[in-house]
């Protein structure tokens, strides 16, 4: 969960940091000869001919007079920076040659092969994806969070009931899975840490829970059984496990009704 509350703030901060990305693009994009350049000038003061003397070093396509000032496109085929006063404003527009930013000396021979069209991909289409990406991770961790949700919510009772019936005697390790089973129900029920100690350090840790001491002897017991076949070779017959199994989930009803052993009402799988 805490894996997909990262890629979903990863996410966000990408589509953040790529909004303005078209924006600052266009406004830094370089001017080259024959552009068309579009110039809003907020200026009543000026007349239309005044404003054509301005911009006699450019071809004027376009003027037109709006309540504000005046809507100008203009453009230029003679490249080299030019400077246009304003009132108190200077304006500067450089138009470059793009055959001037061709690093070439020697002799240039035509090729009238044509060439492959580059790999590009539009601002907007970089966009779409970013938020294609940011949505269908956010439909995932919806789905995910309805799903737990929905989830079965078992008391430590049941889940240890679920995980003893999942263990089969038959396997060499079905004593140590047990084992595992009853230590993590007693770390839940009675907000203990045994899981790692031995049979006598868990007796002890238990010991300090009100009214449980009554239920001490038998939890030894069976631990002791439990562990002679943990740690030693000899191999217990099918009857045997049976009766250790039958004899766990005995102990367990006992602890259940305890009343002032503080029990965790409710575990989420």
């Amino acid at each position: 969960m805490k894996r997909l509350k990262l890629l979903a703030t990863l996410m966000i901060v990408s589509f953040l940091l790529l909004l303005p990305f078209g924006r600052v693009y266009a406004e830094e994009r370089n001017i080259y000869v024959g552009d068309l350049i579009n110039i809003k000038i907020a200026n009543q003061n000026l007349t239309e001919e005044e404003l054509r003397d301005k911009f006699a070093d450019f071809e004027i396509v376009k003027l037109k007079e709006e309540a504000d000032g005046y809507l100008l496109t203009i453009r230029s085929f003679d490249p080299g920076e030019k400077t246009i006063q304003i009132g108190n404003d200077e304006l500067k527009i450089t138009v470059k040659s793009t055959l001037k930013e061709i690093d070439r000396k020697e002799v240039y021979e035509g090729n009238l092969t044509p060439k492959p069209a580059g790999f590009y991909v539009e601002v907007k289409y970089l966009l779409y994806a970013v938020v294609f990406l940011f949505l269908l991770t956010g439909a995932i961790l919806l789905i995910r969070f309805i799903r737990r949700r929905k989830a079965v919510v078992l008391t430590p009772y049941q889940r240890f009931l679920g995980q003893i019936d999942s263990v089969a005697l038959t396997m060499e390790d079905c004593f140590i899975q047990l084992n595992f089973s009853l230590k993590e129900y007693l770390e839940q029920c009675c907000s203990c840490k045994i899981k790692g100690k031995t049979s006598d350090e868990i007796i002890q840790e238990l010991s300090r829970i009100p009214n449980l001491e009554l239920n001490l002897s038998a939890l030894y017991s069976w631990f002791e059984k439990c562990d002679y076949y943990k740690f030693t070779q000899a191999e217990a017959s099918m009857d045997y496990k049976q009766s250790i199994l039958e004899e766990l989930k005995e102990l367990i009803p006992n602890i259940e009704s305890i009343p002032n052993v503080e029990l965790r009402q409710e575990v989420e799988v």
